[in-house]
């Protein structure tokens, strides 16, 4: 299903939207990253944040998960949290796996200032400009950065105010990794509670709802698959190809929660009666006996 999208532009654009308020999204939110593996193809992953707090020490931080398989983020998926002190416009990032907490982005900024969020604390890099870009409707704050030792602008890493780094580095990466190869982390997409908000122009022809098509064995990725009606106000279809290679449909809620497990093993086609869910985006999972899946999301209609 596509959806209509607010690109990314190099110059702002302005608009009568709403202000944004400063505040980065506590829940029902994902952002999809492209991961460059040089000569080889590139992989994607799945960070989101859903309806779940953790208290650390002092601070109470939105759970980070992440998953290079799936979108339904499960516990195993959980690798930090977040938290933001609204009056400073500063989020930080608490890293489960080094027990310890880093400033992420610090949109208090103003032009000349140096940045200091690369996981060593070392500065970064120096505020080339701060204006306003719309993005979804919503006005919002736009750092952009230039090198310690250049006057040139850098192209390749941004802050968005709501968003995070909208280009190089990934949600939590350095907006000044240096692009040596295809080997950096790339925001593509971000999304709260189902709805697409950004989508990177540098990658327009991504499929931000399918980036963990099918894959591993070569039926597998052959097959198609047709998800129909979507949005769907009753009974949704799941039409398959090569049939035989599949087991199982798993269908969960936004949060993760799993609404349906249904046996597809030989079938080519099935059906899911959707008029007791509740109105919303829903995550399927359709499994193969191989250990590969496809994913993809639909919604349910009011």
């Amino acid at each position: 299903m596509k959806k209509l999208l607010t690109l990314f532009s190099l110059s702002a654009l302005f608009s009568t939207g709403t202000f944004a308020q400063g505040t980065f999204p506590t829940s029902n939110a994902t952002w999809t990253l492209r991961i460059g593996q040089g000569e080889a193809a590139p992989k994607y992953a799945v960070m989101g944040l859903k309806n779940e707090d953790d208290t650390i020490g002092a601070h109470i931080y939105h759970k980070v998960f992440e998953s290079e398989t799936d979108v339904t983020l499960g516990t195993s998926a959980y690798i930090g949290g977040i938290r933001e002190d609204i009056a400073a416009r500063r989020i930080y990032y608490y890293d489960l796996a080094k027990a310890s907490e880093r400033l992420l982005y610090d949109f208090s900024l103003s032009i000349g200032d140096t940045i200091h969020t690369g996981p060593s604390g070392s500065a970064d890099g120096i505020v080339n400009n701060v204006d306003i870009v719309n993005i979804g409707g919503v006005d919002r704050t736009r750092i952009t950065f230039r090198q310690l030792t250049s006057t040139l602008a850098w192209p390749y890493g941004e802050w968005v105010e709501g968003i995070g780094n909208a280009g190089l580095g990934g949600l939590l990466g350095s907006a000044m990794m240096q692009p040596t190869c295809d080997c950096g982390t790339q925001t593509v997409c971000f999304a709260n509670d189902g709805v697409t908000k950004y989508h990177n122009a540098n990658y327009a022809s991504i499929d931000c709802d399918n980036v963990f098509s099918l894959t591993s064995v070569a039926d597998v990725a052959e097959a198609s698959l047709i998800v129909s009606p979507n949005p769907a106000r009753g009974i949704v279809n799941f039409r398959v190809g090569n049939a035989s290679q599949f087991s199982k449909l798993t269908i969960a809620d936004i949060t993760g929660k799993t609404i349906l497990t249904k046996d597809v093993d030989g079938l080519s086609a099935t059906s899911v009666d959707t008029r007791f869910f509740t109105p919303g985006l829903y995550v399927y999972r359709l499994s193969a006996k191989d250990g590969s899946a496809t994913n993809g999301k639909f919604v349910v209609a009011d």
